[in-house]
């Protein structure tokens, strides 16, 4: 493995232990700095052996391309001091798009906090992405549970929709349900399906009612709302496979417009009717201001989390009834 280190402009920290240690098996090239004065300089470290041993740094941010054919590099540690988010959130998709490793000095680690790796080299931590994948056998029965859940609820739940339908025609002008379109898995739109809570004269994309005495909210609507239901025609999203019934909520086209690397992890699984933020106390503010729940829904989905989820989710529906 070879390893270049992205340092400070005005001074490097980072510490090269002896390369005859087996267990770092790694091999350190030099250093990368965006002041072009400091290249071709030489800069010594401060050995944990008597080993005394320099590293040069090759050239600026602007040459990683060309550096990393030429030293055949594979691994690279960012170590800036003074870095800030908006910096850091650059250097990781620029280094993605050269498929090379990157690793964090931890109190500069900003990026993707929410699935790490913590090692060592010599005695200095490092925080890499883990890039673990979620396997195939947990999305096969997820999807499997999906289907047979949706089976059972479409059966309970048929009466409801009769009455709800017919509630909402009674209640307010209009179509009984609401088509609105969203961002799933991949990035892919589709068309999500709710019941009709508010009147035909509200503009479909603009805030989401936090209060259950908006104007825009219909009689029925308020009760819809109150006890999830309105909801339920989410159901034929997971029957067409656009949506799970635990996952990350999904997004309206033009706030997934803004997110930057971290915001598009909850694109890469399903969408779902429920899931940690909904059962939230945070669930009242928008969806992308709280992305720690999805994130860490996603670091950790497991079979056991999901019933865990539709669980509380049962109860807090019974709650509001």
């Amino acid at each position: 493995m070879v390893r270049a280190g992205w340092p400070a402009r005005s001074e490097i920290h980072l510490q090269i232990e002896n390369l005859s240690s087996p267990k770092l098996g790694i091999l350190p090239v030099g250093f990368i700095d965006d002041n072009p004065d400091m290249t071709d300089t030489i800069h010594r470290s401060s050995s944990f052996s008597s080993t005394s041993y320099t590293l040069p740094v090759l050239g600026t941010g602007n040459d990683i391309g060309v550096l990393i054919k030429q030293y055949n590099i594979d691994d690279i540690c960012v170590a800036i001091s003074n870095i800030n988010n908006e910096t850091c959130i650059k250097i990781l998709e620029r280094l993605r798009k050269e498929n090379v490793k990157t690793s964090f000095v931890p109190n500069l680690y900003k990026v993707f906090a929410h699935r790490v790796n913590i090692h060592h080299i010599g005695q200095i931590p490092i925080v890499s992405e883990d890039e673990r994948e979620v396997g195939k056998a947990y999305l096969t029965i997820k999807r499997c549970s999906d289907i047979l859940m949706l089976i059972i609820l479409m059966i309970l739940f048929f009466p409801v929709f009769l009455v709800v339908s017919v509630a909402i025609k009674m209640d307010s002008k209009g179509a009984v349900f609401f088509k609105h379109k969203r961002v799933g898995i991949n990035g892919k739109l589709f068309e999500i399906y709710k019941f009709r809570s508010m009147t035909t004269e509200s503009n479909p994309y603009a805030v989401n009612p936090t209060d259950q005495n908006d104007a825009r909210v219909t009689r029925v609507g308020r009760f819809l709302r109150k006890t999830s239901l309105d909801e339920l025609p989410q159901l034929f999203n997971v029957l067409k496979g656009h949506m799970s019934f635990v996952g990350p909520r999904p997004e309206m086209p033009f706030i997934v417009d803004s997110y930057n690397e971290i915001h598009r992890e909850r694109l890469k699984v399903l969408p779902g009717i429920t899931g940690l933020w909904q059962l939230s106390g945070d669930r009242k503010n928008a969806i992308h201001e709280n992305m720690d729940y999805d994130l860490f829904y996603i670091r950790n989905m497991s079979f056991s989390l999901d019933i865990a989820i539709l669980i509380e989710t049962l109860i807090f529906a019974f709650r509001g009834i």
